[in-house]
């Protein structure tokens, strides 16, 4: 519901999956620039956040992930959920 911050359970799902990633200059990714109905410019709900966390943290239960790279980007992730 909401859409909002979706790209961080995309994002660990597919680093789980990868057998291996590499880094490229070239942009495949791309923010739109301005649009006003992005969550990003409308945050009423602030439980998402926290919604987003639980649902990783699920991904990493259901993955058996014990990839410590992995692992200490969820929980900076998570400690900056609750620092905001």
């Amino acid at each position: 519901p909401g859409g909002g911050w979706v790209d961080n359970p995309f994002f660990y799902e597919t680093a789980i999956a990868a057998e291996s990633i590499v880094y490229t200059h070239e942009p495949f990714y791309c923010y739109r620039v301005s649009n006003p109905n992005s969550s990003s410019n409308n945050f009423n709900d602030f439980t998402m956040p926290m919604n987003r966390i639980l649902e990783l943290y699920d991904i990493l239960n259901k993955s058996d992930c014990n990839d410590k790279n992995i692992l200490i980007k969820f929980y900076n992730r998570l400690f900056r959920y609750m620092k905001s």
